[in-house]
């Protein structure tokens, strides 16, 4: 056997090998990019991923958190007192406000209490409503809170939700994709090369 046969053999399957390597993992990088549709139609790509982000992220909901976690397993599990105080902690600067602008729905009487009129009301008077709505805040929160855990299935669907951001960020659906089937898209990709080389 001459020199010249002998390097086609070795070669020949090399070459195989390196071209079934880089095929299948130009097509995982298909898989994922580009992000944004890259060409003129009907000439150009999109990821298959992104460019079904919206089935994509359904597939990914249904068949993990939806049986993983209910909305009302994951309301229970967040602290109500601890979101008692999140929720004051963002209203309480807003009291007055909010309550100026319910002054104004306001009917005494049948009358409707004006902007002119709360503003003109002594400041005393609208400090001691202010305080007073403050005081009742922890209350209310823990009554809304109860509500809304008990009417969670009704008031919101988490699914949905972040079906929905998924839908709208394609990278971070990409990316959710990437990390979780990291190992099987490097498998895929020196799968060609393994197949390529006997093939060669």
């Amino acid at each position: 056997m001459n020199a010249t046969v002998l390097l086609n053999w070795i070669t020949i399957p090399l070459v195989g090998g390196l071209v079934g390597w880089f095929t299948n993992w130009l097509a995982v990088k298909m898989i994922m990019r580009p992000i944004n549709y890259v060409g003129w139609r009907p000439f150009g790509w999109q990821g298959i991923v992104p460019a079904n982000s919206a089935k994509m992220a359904r597939t990914l909901i249904n068949n993990s958190l939806s049986k993983i976690v209910t909305q009302s397993e994951l309301l229970e599990r967040v602290d109500p007192d601890d979101l008692a105080r999140v929720i004051q902690r963002r209203i309480d600067p807003h009291v007055e406000e909010i309550v100026d602008a319910m002054v104004e729905k306001t009917t005494v009487r049948g009358l409707h209490v004006t902007e002119f009129a709360w503003a003109m009301a002594p400041k005393k008077l609208r400090d001691m409503v202010y305080s007073a709505v403050r005081a009742r805040l922890p209350v209310i929160i823990a009554n809304f809170i109860v509500d809304v855990r008990s009417e969670a299935d009704g008031l919101m669907d988490i699914n949905a939700l972040i079906t929905d951001r998924l839908s709208r960020e394609s990278e971070l659906l990409v990316k959710l994709f990437s990390d979780a089937c990291d190992k099987e898209f490097q498998f895929i990709s020196r799968s060609g090369f393994y197949l390529g080389v006997p093939l060669g």
